[in-house]
């Protein structure tokens, strides 16, 4: 009886391990890489921690097919794709990347007609019918337009990095 119950509590030691560093759907959303949407018209002068965020991200590292991190890409499927196309025209929203609870970098959704420049990272969206839409896949670009590109890069987090990497969607 005494083996069995030592048996029963390293095979749950086991499993609780197992199960946060080799989770093949990588860890918890709410501890893991996500985007959100944030609220309020673009402003030069907007602080990163005074924007309000949607109460739902609309992208999760679950939802990720592949991050290729050399180019900040995003590819994720088609019942992703389908549902972000449902969300309405995101042209000149603020986004804000995330890792758990900590918020990493903002940027702004974009198109690669507007005239406008930003030196914050940006997500080029297709010019579709009625507004601009969400694209097959998304690219984070440093900046818009690449002149404007300085040194700094809040892109390549080193959070970023590992919740990516420990979810399994990282590419080179």
């Amino acid at each position: 009886m005494k083996k069995r119950f030592c048996f029963v509590i390293l095979i749950s030691v086991l499993c609780i391990h197992c199960d946060r560093v080799f989770s093949p759907f990588g860890p918890d959303t709410a501890d893991g890489f996500r985007i959100f949407t944030a609220a309020g018209p673009y402003s030069t002068t907007i602080q990163m921690d005074s924007l309000t965020l949607s109460e739902e991200p609309f992208l999760t590292v679950r939802d990720l097919t592949a991050y290729y991190w050399s180019s900040h890409r995003i590819t994720y499927g088609e019942d992703v794709y389908q549902r972000l196309l449902s969300m309405g025209n995101p042209y000149r929203k603020f986004f804000v990347v995330t890792v758990g609870d900590e918020r990493i970098y903002w940027g702004v959704f974009t198109s690669m007609i507007s005239s406008a420049g930003y030196r914050e990272p940006v997500i080029l969206l297709d010019p579709g019918k009625g507004g601009h839409v969400f694209p097959r896949e998304i690219t984070i670009d440093k900046c818009y337009p690449d002149s404007w590109a300085t040194d700094d890069d809040p892109r390549s987090d080193p959070r970023i990095y590992a919740s990516l990497k420990n979810a399994g969607v990282l590419q080179p």
